[in-house]
């Protein structure tokens, strides 16, 4: 990242600096020979930058495809994992009287969302820090390859039942959400084929409408609990009302049939 930085700011101010210099000292003209100079300064930035978004886009692929095919099984998930369960009375005495009056929580999206995220964020911070002016270039080159990710990933699940489907629509809203600004249309039109996918590979019957709402609850939850944790993602009161309006204009196949953003 340092040496795309440097690159950049190469490109940007000190070689057309120098060349402007030489001109003016030597009343020549530079012009096919800075062209020159700038195209080979360009390719090595796409090798360079190619390089970095691989190496990083590299440990979330790994994330989501261990995450969606080895994690938990589509095809028999009776209902999303946030559901509230009755205690088990089974459990000790002591266990009873702490769950006395409640219901048991389980997480309501899956670990691979947050490390995946969590991934983006350990990026986002190093280049905020280093090259801001790339940071926007880098965020999407990098969800991009989280959509197609997720699109692959999701592709290989044969068959979701109810339950399995309710769970994967939230994980990839509660994504698409999270990311809000850093969504672009290229990866914005690829979650729109992820939640495609899993509609088709879901055969069941009446009652999605009803149970899509449900899961609306368990997203607004969500994005609650961890507004703070990505809190990097969003840019300021002008992103987040962009991100409202493309929730409202961008429904996918699955959420239409009872869910929205929220």
């Amino acid at each position: 990242m340092l040496s795309i930085s440097s690159l950049s700011e190469l490109k940007a101010s000190a070689i057309p600096k120098i060349v402007n210099l030489f001109e003016n000292t030597f009343d020549l003209s530079f012009t096919d020979n800075l062209k020159g100079i700038m195209e080979i300064a360009n390719t090595i930035d796409e090798k360079l930058f190619a390089d970095y978004t691989r190496r990083r886009a590299k440990v979330i692929k790994g994330i989501v495809r261990r995450g969606i095919l080895d994690g938990v099984d589509w095809a028999t998930l009776k209902q999303p994992f946030g559901t509230p369960q009755p205690p088990n009375h089974k459990f000790c005495l002591l266990r009873l009287i702490a769950l006395a009056g409640a219901y048991v929580l389980r997480p309501d999206v899956q670990p691979y969302v947050h490390q995946a995220l969590l991934s983006l964020v350990s990026t986002h911070a190093q280049v905020s820090t280093i090259s801001p002016a790339t940071l926007p270039r880098v965020m999407n080159a990098l969800v991009e390859s989280f959509a197609n990710d997720l699109l692959s990933a999701f592709r290989k699940v044969p068959h979701f039942c109810m339950g399995g489907m309710l769970q994967a629509t939230l994980e990839v809203e509660f994504l698409h959400q999270t990311l809000g600004s850093n969504v672009s249309k290229q990866a914005g039109d690829t979650l729109q084929a992820v939640y495609g996918t899993i509609e088709k590979a879901f055969a069941g019957s009446g009652g999605g409408e009803l149970e899509l709402g449900n899961v609306k609850g368990l997203l607004q939850r969500s994005r609650a609990n961890t507004k703070f944790v990505y809190s990097c993602f969003r840019s300021g009161k002008k992103s987040s009302s962009k991100e409202k309006e493309s929730g409202a204009g961008k429904q996918g196949s699955v959420r239409g049939k009872g869910s929205s953003r929220g």
